[in-house]
């Protein structure tokens, strides 16, 4: 019995082992938009993140872009977030123009506070015109993320743009398997019942 049980549960997270990366590129959205929710049913929620028409830089994909809805000097004591509804096991961003302040970006295992899973920053040159960089992070159990400038040395902003993330396979349980594992869980208790009767 305790075989059977086993294989059902495992059988909840096969189909979703496979999982493809998710790809946000922000161009289904109008400049000066609140993302907020807007992505809620891809698994994300952002905090702070405004949209704008800067996409057309080198690195983004056209029109449309992201920074902080304060402006385009997001501080790491005030970073856009993106929130997880599950674990995710990678995050990737662009961040366009990069100069002298840089972009850091950093993965947490809870969706407030909880602990610095990983962590990248790059810093372009001078204004960073025309620079951009390409930043990953991969941790079992990343719930959010935390992206900005590094600091702020001179009036030079930067925006993100190409938002990617896969989740972890174990962590989203397929519906489908989710129905199978309940059927076998019922048959089960189906048979333990007949048994007792006999």
């Amino acid at each position: 019995m305790k075989k059977i049980l086993g294989s059902l549960v495992s059988c909840l997270f096969i189909s979703s082992v496979n999982a493809t990366p998710i790809t946000i590129d922000f161009d289904d959205l109008a400049s000066d938009f609140t993302v907020g929710a807007h992505y809620s049913g891809l698994g994300v929620t952002f905090v702070d993140a405004f949209t704008t028409t800067y996409g057309y830089l080198p690195g983004g994909t056209s029109p449309i872009a992201i920074s902080h809805t304060s402006g385009y000097q997001p501080q790491p004591n005030d970073p856009i977030e993106a929130i997880f509804g599950f674990s995710v096991s990678s995050v990737s961003l662009t961040g366009l123009d990069v100069g002298l302040n840089g972009f850091v970006f950093s993965a947490y295992d809870a969706v407030v506070g909880g602990n610095l899973l990983a962590t990248d920053q790059v810093f372009g040159s001078s204004v960073g015109v025309g620079e951009f960089f390409n930043l990953s992070l991969s941790a079992t159990g990343i719930r959010r993320v935390e992206f900005s400038q590094v600091r702020n040395v001179t009036g030079d902003g930067v925006v993100f743009d190409n938002f990617v993330f896969d989740t972890d396979a174990s962590a989203v349980p397929v519906p489908g398997s989710i129905a199978l594992l309940g059927l076998g869980l019922a048959g089960l208790g189906f048979s333990r019942k007949r048994k007792e009767a006999v």
